[in-house]
């Protein structure tokens, strides 16, 4: 099953669906950034993307995605425990 990712994910200050359904993604790019990859290697492997994708969407892609995913760890995440996901 492939989960769909939007160029930007929510912009909420809680926890949401699209989050949980994305943990991983945001886990890899993470390692990546955490790693000193490129942003357009990552998004390669992470996103799926290929030569042919748009450089300007999948930038802004990357880099949303990959801000979300550091809310996630720095504040995200104390959500978690207070309620579900929305």
């Amino acid at each position: 099953m492939t989960i769909k990712v939007e160029v930007t994910p929510p912009t909420s200050d809680h926890f949401t669906n699209y989050d949980q359904a994305h943990l991983t993604l945001f886990l890899r790019l993470l390692d990546a950034d955490q790693q000193g990859v490129h942003w357009t290697e990552a998004a390669r492997i992470i996103f799926g993307s290929d030569a042919q994708s748009d450089h300007k969407t999948l930038h802004a892609q990357h880099s949303a995605h990959l801000k979300r995913a550091k809310w996630l760890v720095t504040s995200g995440y104390l959500h978690l425990a207070a309620s579900p996901p929305t």
